[in-house]
């Protein structure tokens, strides 16, 4: 994308503003070779007469007699319209900003568990970006699973082995309160989009996070930090 107020006009560096190349194809000559007679202008054939086989030399039709034929690419001119400045003699320039996205899902584990004198809550934060685990608690996200019951069996069949995991470990710990009565057990299981920006500033490598569905940021490295700085809308 082109970066504002950065753009500009100069003459042509291609064709030094004169609009034209010279025709690569014929070298500017505006004519080649014919290749019916391979520049002879004349062709020879063998014709059968009454007494044998003979070898005549008739002018070349191709390119009558003279050897040549008019080049297809210039149309005779010797020259082309110049393809970067499409034949205007001027061309803008200005800063390009390339961008590389990764994206992918974080997901965020949530076990409740509701006793008969406080409630207890544990949780595990799947994330492989860079972006801190505490970001991604509060923002929002779609519902991966939902389970509740009195006493809920862990999970084993998630995509992710980690979520396998730790769904073991949190119904064990869950499980480790003899003295308090379960009324019931939630699993829950978000999933908060996760979108990681590598951009280059002054030959350094930096990056940002936009993530959830309200697409927060989170820029630590953002190089201009004043307050007329650029925006990330």
């Amino acid at each position: 994308m082109e970066v504002p107020h950065t753009a500009s006009v100069k003459p042509c560096h291609r064709c030094k503003a004169t609009g034209y190349l010279i025709c690569s194809s014929c070298s500017g000559r505006g004519s080649k070779r014919c290749g019916g007679c391979n520049g002879r202008g004349r062709k020879r054939r063998r014709v059968k007469r009454k007494n044998g086989w003979r070898t005549v030399t008739r002018t070349c039709g191709g390119c009558h007699g003279t050897g040549k034929r008019r080049c297809h690419r210039c149309s005779g001119t010797g020259r082309v319209v110049c393809g970067t400045c499409e034949g205007t003699t001027q061309v803008k320039w200005f800063i390009q900003l390339t961008i590389t996205c990764s994206k992918g899902l974080s997901d965020y584990f949530i076990m409740l568990c509701m006793y008969s004198r406080k409630n207890n809550l544990g949780h595990h934060i799947v994330e492989k970006t860079d972006l801190p685990d505490e970001l991604i608690k509060d923002v929002a996200g779609t519902l991966g699973f939902q389970d509740t019951q009195p006493r809920v069996l862990p999970i084993a069949m998630f995509p992710e082995p980690e979520i396998n995991q730790a769904s073991h470990r949190l119904v064990n710990e869950h499980s480790k309160f003899p003295n308090c009565r379960i009324l019931m057990q939630r699993h829950v299981i978000r999933m908060v989009p996760v979108t990681q920006c590598d951009y280059q500033h002054k030959e350094t490598t930096l990056n940002y996070f936009v993530y959830g569905l309200d697409c927060k940021v989170h820029a630590p490295t953002y190089p201009d930090q004043c307050c007329w700085g650029c925006t990330i809308l």
